[in-house]
């Protein structure tokens, strides 16, 4: 049997996906499909029981997640919009990158803030399941971006 080695997908992506979440995985392979993407998944622990205390402890897992994905990625993701406001987004790429290299590394609330300003949006509504403790920190960070 004669066979051919490729040489894999044409982009690499790494995800840190929260250890509750059972939504993300199953949902970013519905919108990749069909694409020649490699999509690659981490785990971090996150407590069931979401408040800031619990969402901030992420950072100190960031790293070790991070380091779980496989080397020389395209692009890092990080699946938790209000972790990545109450850690902060600078310091979710800067926990990333000091294990995946000089790699784009992108988080939820940065891509909110971009969609919302490429739509030249100023004002939303905002639903979520979250305790207002949670949600405030969301709304000032938002806010303090002029929406």
């Amino acid at each position: 049997m004669k066979y051919e080695l490729d040489e894999g997908a044409a982009k690499r992506l790494g995800l840190v996906v929260l250890s509750t979440d059972e939504t993300l995985e199953p949902d970013i392979r519905s919108v990749l499909g069909g694409r020649d993407i490699g999509l690659y998944h981490s785990r971090i622990f996150s407590d069931p029981n979401v408040t800031p205390d619990g969402l901030r402890k992420m950072a100190d897992l960031m790293t070790q997640s991070a380091g779980l994905l496989p080397g020389d990625l395209d692009a890092v993701g990080y699946g938790c919009t209000s972790a990545s406001v109450l850690i902060g987004p600078g310091v979710v790429t800067e926990r990333v990158q000091s294990v995946q290299g000089p790699v784009p590394v992108t988080n939820p609330i940065s891509a909110v803030v971009a969609g919302i300003q490429a739509l030249g949006a100023q004002r939303i509504g905002m639903v979520t399941p979250y305790s207002a403790a949670v949600v405030a920190p969301m709304r000032a960070f938002l806010e303090a971006r002029g929406i």
